[in-house]
């Protein structure tokens, strides 16, 4: 008989999903066109690398959320990151799944009507359960991956 997969676990599995299909779309870009600066953006977005990197930082974030909320290890999120290859966009897009499943590893198995009690208040004033939270970074990876074939 096949386990039951919870709401938060199979939405943790997209996650992983989305960063995986993310760094297989930007593999498509040669390096250097990923380093190449566009002044005329903001400058947090203007380069392909630096959209990763704010992409990154936000996982991060996202992490200390889940860590703070659920009573973890709550040590500041690493909010810097330089990425220069593609290597290195994909070692830092799997420690951030790493980090997001360990973070919220023992809840995994939990109901959805126990998880949507978890309630996080963000930094930018919008309140998430935990599940929605994840839901949000998965969207946040899919937008930048937009903005990537829309503007690079």
């Amino acid at each position: 008989m096949k386990q039951k997969t919870s709401s938060l676990e199979a939405t943790l599995r997209l996650y992983s999903e989305v960063l995986n299909d993310f760094y297989i779309f930007l593999k498509e870009y040669p390096e250097d066109k990923c380093s190449n600066l566009h002044p005329e953006m903001e400058a947090e977005f203007c380069s392909i690398y630096k959209v990763c990197e704010h992409i990154i930082v936000a996982g991060n974030i996202y992490t200390y959320y889940f860590n703070k909320r659920l009573k973890n290890d709550t040590s500041k999120p690493v909010l810097e990151v330089n990425i220069g290859s593609h290597n290195e966009l994909k070692i830092c897009l799997d420690n951030v799944y790493q980090e997001t499943h360990a973070s919220l590893e023992k809840i995994l198995a939990w109901d959805y009507e126990k998880v949507q009690y978890l309630i996080i208040k963000t930094k930018w004033g919008v309140q998430y359960d935990i599940e929605s939270l994840l839901e949000h970074a998965i969207v946040h990876v899919l937008r930048h991956q937009r903005q990537i074939k829309t503007y690079f």
